[in-house]
Protein backbone atom coordinates (compact mmCIF):
# COMPACT_ATOMS: atom_id res chain seq x y z
CA UNK A 1 0.00 0.00 0.00
CA UNK A 2 1.45 3.44 -1.25
CA UNK A 3 2.28 5.41 2.34
CA UNK A 4 2.89 2.54 4.40
CA UNK A 5 5.93 1.42 6.31
CA UNK A 6 7.05 -1.50 8.17
CA UNK A 7 7.85 -0.55 11.83
CA UNK A 8 11.27 -2.76 11.58
CA UNK A 9 9.83 -5.85 13.93
CA UNK A 10 10.91 -9.51 12.55
CA UNK A 11 7.85 -11.58 11.16
CA UNK A 12 7.00 -14.28 13.10
CA UNK A 13 7.31 -17.74 11.58
CA UNK A 14 4.22 -18.37 9.23
CA UNK A 15 3.13 -22.06 10.42
CA UNK A 16 5.28 -22.80 14.12
CA UNK A 17 4.99 -26.43 15.29
CA UNK A 18 2.14 -25.67 17.39
CA UNK A 19 0.24 -22.49 17.92
CA UNK A 20 1.46 -22.98 21.68
CA UNK A 21 4.73 -22.22 20.35
CA UNK A 22 3.57 -19.11 18.23
CA UNK A 23 2.08 -17.02 21.16
CA UNK A 24 5.04 -17.91 23.07
CA UNK A 25 6.76 -16.30 20.41
CA UNK A 26 4.11 -13.30 20.36
CA UNK A 27 5.48 -13.08 24.48
CA UNK A 28 8.70 -12.23 23.37
CA UNK A 29 8.31 -10.02 21.16
CA UNK A 30 5.58 -7.21 22.98
CA UNK A 31 6.12 -5.19 25.37
CA UNK A 32 2.72 -5.53 26.42
CA UNK A 33 1.22 -9.06 27.60
CA UNK A 34 -0.06 -11.87 26.19
CA UNK A 35 -2.96 -14.14 27.58
CA UNK A 36 -4.21 -17.06 26.80
CA UNK A 37 -7.02 -19.84 28.04
CA UNK A 38 -5.44 -21.17 31.14
CA UNK A 39 -3.49 -18.14 31.61
CA UNK A 40 -4.46 -16.76 35.73
CA UNK A 41 -5.78 -13.33 34.55
CA UNK A 42 -7.20 -14.49 31.47
CA UNK A 43 -10.32 -14.77 32.87
CA UNK A 44 -10.51 -11.60 35.23
CA UNK A 45 -9.46 -9.83 31.52
CA UNK A 46 -12.33 -10.99 29.60
CA UNK A 47 -15.14 -10.32 31.66
CA UNK A 48 -17.12 -6.92 31.73
CA UNK A 49 -19.30 -7.21 35.18
CA UNK A 50 -21.38 -10.04 35.44
CA UNK A 51 -21.39 -10.78 31.50
CA UNK A 52 -18.46 -12.54 30.05
CA UNK A 53 -16.55 -11.62 27.11
CA UNK A 54 -16.73 -14.02 24.67
CA UNK A 55 -13.94 -16.96 24.08
CA UNK A 56 -10.93 -15.00 22.65
CA UNK A 57 -7.91 -17.19 21.08
CA UNK A 58 -5.87 -14.96 22.77
CA UNK A 59 -5.87 -11.71 24.39
CA UNK A 60 -2.92 -8.77 23.71
CA UNK A 61 -2.80 -6.03 26.02
CA UNK A 62 -1.46 -3.31 23.79
CA UNK A 63 1.04 -0.43 24.66
CA UNK A 64 2.44 0.35 21.69
CA UNK A 65 2.02 0.74 17.59
CA UNK A 66 4.53 -2.37 18.12
CA UNK A 67 2.82 -4.45 19.87
CA UNK A 68 -0.87 -4.10 17.74
CA UNK A 69 1.65 -5.01 14.55
CA UNK A 70 2.64 -7.95 16.10
CA UNK A 71 -0.77 -9.48 17.24
CA UNK A 72 -2.30 -8.31 13.74
CA UNK A 73 0.94 -10.44 12.19
CA UNK A 74 -0.13 -13.30 14.52
CA UNK A 75 -3.23 -13.38 13.70
CA UNK A 76 -2.43 -13.37 10.19
CA UNK A 77 -0.38 -16.72 9.98
CA UNK A 78 -2.21 -18.72 12.45
CA UNK A 79 -5.72 -17.52 10.11
CA UNK A 80 -7.80 -16.01 13.25
CA UNK A 81 -9.91 -12.95 13.03
CA UNK A 82 -8.63 -9.86 14.82
CA UNK A 83 -11.24 -7.79 17.28
CA UNK A 84 -10.56 -4.80 19.08
CA UNK A 85 -11.47 -4.08 22.29
CA UNK A 86 -10.86 -0.07 23.82
CA UNK A 87 -11.85 1.49 27.55
CA UNK A 88 -13.12 -1.39 28.58
CA UNK A 89 -16.08 -1.20 25.88
CA UNK A 90 -17.55 -4.83 24.55
CA UNK A 91 -15.77 -6.18 21.57
CA UNK A 92 -18.82 -8.62 20.64
CA UNK A 93 -19.08 -11.60 19.49
CA UNK A 94 -16.43 -11.11 17.05
CA UNK A 95 -14.06 -11.74 19.69
CA UNK A 96 -14.56 -15.23 19.83
CA UNK A 97 -12.30 -17.31 18.52
CA UNK A 98 -10.27 -14.47 17.68
CA UNK A 99 -6.95 -12.24 18.78
CA UNK A 100 -8.66 -9.52 20.96
CA UNK A 101 -6.32 -6.30 20.66
CA UNK A 102 -7.19 -4.50 23.97
CA UNK A 103 -6.37 -0.97 23.50
CA UNK A 104 -7.17 0.30 26.89
CA UNK A 105 -3.74 1.10 28.30
CA UNK A 106 -2.93 3.30 25.02
CA UNK A 107 -4.82 6.18 26.66
CA UNK A 108 -2.45 9.01 26.47
CA UNK A 109 -4.03 12.37 25.39
CA UNK A 110 -0.98 14.88 24.16
CA UNK A 111 -2.38 18.66 23.33
CA UNK A 112 -1.04 21.03 20.87
CA UNK A 113 -2.57 24.47 22.43
CA UNK A 114 -0.77 26.53 19.52
CA UNK A 115 -2.52 24.31 16.76
CA UNK A 116 -4.98 23.76 18.47
CA UNK A 117 -5.22 19.79 18.30
CA UNK A 118 -4.70 16.81 20.30
CA UNK A 119 -3.44 13.26 19.70
CA UNK A 120 -5.60 10.66 21.65
CA UNK A 121 -4.72 7.27 22.00
CA UNK A 122 -7.56 4.29 21.55
CA UNK A 123 -8.09 3.61 25.38
CA UNK A 124 -8.57 7.46 25.85
CA UNK A 125 -12.08 8.41 27.00
CA UNK A 126 -13.69 11.26 26.09
CA UNK A 127 -13.99 12.10 29.48
CA UNK A 128 -10.45 11.86 30.04
CA UNK A 129 -9.47 14.08 26.25
CA UNK A 130 -11.87 17.08 27.83
CA UNK A 131 -10.15 16.97 31.07
CA UNK A 132 -6.56 17.57 29.02
CA UNK A 133 -7.93 19.93 26.71
CA UNK A 134 -10.08 22.35 29.26
CA UNK A 135 -6.74 22.74 30.96
CA UNK A 136 -5.84 25.36 27.18
CA UNK A 137 -9.34 26.67 27.47
CA UNK A 138 -10.35 24.08 24.12
CA UNK A 139 -12.34 21.31 23.92
CA UNK A 140 -12.90 18.39 21.22
CA UNK A 141 -16.30 17.85 18.91
CA UNK A 142 -17.39 14.79 21.33
CA UNK A 143 -19.51 12.01 21.63
CA UNK A 144 -22.46 12.36 24.12
CA UNK A 145 -21.44 9.56 26.10
CA UNK A 146 -18.28 10.54 28.37
CA UNK A 147 -16.81 7.12 29.59
CA UNK A 148 -16.90 6.08 25.67
CA UNK A 149 -13.48 5.77 24.03
CA UNK A 150 -13.17 8.67 21.61
CA UNK A 151 -11.19 6.89 19.06
CA UNK A 152 -13.90 4.10 18.23
CA UNK A 153 -16.90 6.90 19.10
CA UNK A 154 -15.15 9.07 16.16
CA UNK A 155 -15.21 5.88 13.81
CA UNK A 156 -18.54 5.30 14.27
CA UNK A 157 -19.33 9.06 13.03
CA UNK A 158 -19.64 10.77 17.15
CA UNK A 159 -22.99 12.24 17.59
CA UNK A 160 -22.67 14.54 20.59
CA UNK A 161 -23.55 17.67 21.93
CA UNK A 162 -22.18 20.09 19.55
CA UNK A 163 -23.30 18.02 16.12
CA UNK A 164 -25.57 21.31 15.34
CA UNK A 165 -22.72 24.06 15.29
CA UNK A 166 -20.06 21.77 14.66
CA UNK A 167 -20.43 18.48 13.00
CA UNK A 168 -19.60 14.87 14.25
CA UNK A 169 -16.71 14.07 15.88
CA UNK A 170 -15.32 12.55 12.94
CA UNK A 171 -15.35 15.62 11.15
CA UNK A 172 -12.96 17.14 13.37
CA UNK A 173 -10.05 14.45 12.16
CA UNK A 174 -6.63 15.55 11.06
CA UNK A 175 -5.08 12.31 10.95
CA UNK A 176 -5.57 8.40 11.81
CA UNK A 177 -2.96 5.88 12.59
CA UNK A 178 -4.24 2.72 11.35
CA UNK A 179 -2.11 -0.84 10.97
CA UNK A 180 -4.17 -2.31 8.05
CA UNK A 181 -4.34 -6.34 8.16
CA UNK A 182 -1.25 -7.01 6.13
CA UNK A 183 0.63 -5.56 9.61
CA UNK A 184 1.59 -2.31 8.07
CA UNK A 185 1.26 1.02 9.65
CA UNK A 186 -0.64 3.75 7.24
CA UNK A 187 -0.79 7.22 8.36
CA UNK A 188 -4.15 8.53 6.88
CA UNK A 189 -5.62 11.89 5.67
CA UNK A 190 -7.41 13.28 3.86
CA UNK A 191 -4.69 14.44 1.72
CA UNK A 192 -2.64 11.42 1.77
CA UNK A 193 -5.18 8.70 1.35
CA UNK A 194 -8.76 10.36 0.87
CA UNK A 195 -10.56 7.50 -0.04
CA UNK A 196 -9.85 5.46 3.35
CA UNK A 197 -9.66 8.41 5.13
CA UNK A 198 -13.24 8.87 4.17
CA UNK A 199 -14.23 5.37 5.37
CA UNK A 200 -12.69 5.67 8.87
CA UNK A 201 -14.23 8.53 9.27
CA UNK A 202 -17.95 6.62 10.04
CA UNK A 203 -18.06 5.28 6.70
CA UNK A 204 -16.03 1.77 7.67
CA UNK A 205 -17.26 -1.51 8.19
CA UNK A 206 -14.37 -2.35 10.90
CA UNK A 207 -12.53 -4.30 8.51
CA UNK A 208 -10.05 -1.87 7.82
CA UNK A 209 -7.73 -2.29 10.75
CA UNK A 210 -6.71 -1.08 13.81
CA UNK A 211 -6.75 3.08 14.76
CA UNK A 212 -5.20 3.89 18.27
CA UNK A 213 -3.82 7.23 17.76
CA UNK A 214 -6.01 9.50 15.95
CA UNK A 215 -5.29 13.28 16.03
CA UNK A 216 -8.00 15.85 15.68
CA UNK A 217 -9.07 19.41 15.88
CA UNK A 218 -10.21 21.46 19.25
CA UNK A 219 -12.38 24.06 19.68
CA UNK A 220 -12.02 27.28 21.27
CA UNK A 221 -14.62 26.53 23.62
CA UNK A 222 -14.58 27.07 27.70
CA UNK A 223 -17.73 25.43 28.46
CA UNK A 224 -20.91 23.57 27.02
CA UNK A 225 -24.55 23.39 28.83
CA UNK A 226 -26.55 20.37 27.70
CA UNK A 227 -28.72 17.95 29.18
CA UNK A 228 -32.08 16.49 28.19
CA UNK A 229 -35.48 16.39 29.45
CA UNK A 230 -38.04 13.40 30.20
CA UNK A 231 -41.31 13.98 29.73
CA UNK A 232 -43.60 11.84 31.91
CA UNK A 233 -45.45 8.41 29.97
CA UNK A 234 -48.79 9.77 30.33
CA UNK A 235 -47.87 12.97 28.59
CA UNK A 236 -46.59 11.10 25.59
CA UNK A 237 -49.10 8.43 24.83
CA UNK A 238 -47.40 5.75 26.68
CA UNK A 239 -43.88 6.84 25.01
CA UNK A 240 -40.85 8.91 26.56
CA UNK A 241 -39.71 12.00 25.01
CA UNK A 242 -36.50 13.70 25.10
Amino acid sequence: MVGAHDVGMTLLPHVPATRLEAIGLLRDDLTGTVLAPGDPTYDDVRRAGPTPWPSPTVIVLATSTDDIVQAVRFARAQQLSVAVRSSGQRAGASADGAVLIDTSRLAAVTVDPDCHTAVVGAGATWAAVVAETERHGLTPVLGEWSQRSAVSDTLSGGLGWLVRRHGFASDSVVRFELVTPDGLVVEVSADTHPELFWALSGAGDGSLGVVWPVERGLLPIGGVYAGGRDYPPDLMGGGVAR
